[in-house]
């Protein structure tokens, strides 16, 4: 299970099209109770890891199914802002 955050709230993800279920088993033993990102539904979709040469750090990204450098991931986010 991976993990990234920003300004506008974090998110959970795992590479590949796992099974909701399995995913959200998964989750439950990174997040406390309380945290309200359990109540929120994953997907799965297509991201890509690219660089943020401003703020000098890596993003992921949303990307087109099978484009250069994307993979297949179950995805869950929280907006905090």
């Amino acid at each position: 299970m991976n993990y990234c955050s920003g300004e506008d709230g974090y998110a959970y993800y795992k590479k590949g099209h796992v099974p909701l279920d399995e995913f959200m088993t998964q989750l439950k033993a990174y997040t406390d109770e309380i945290d309200a990102i359990r109540n929120v539904a994953p997907i799965h979709t297509w991201k890509r890891v690219a660089r943020d040469f401003q703020a000098g750090h890596s993003v992921v990204i949303n990307a087109k199914p099978l484009s250069r450098g994307s993979f297949p991931v179950t995805w869950i986010e929280l907006q905090t802002s």
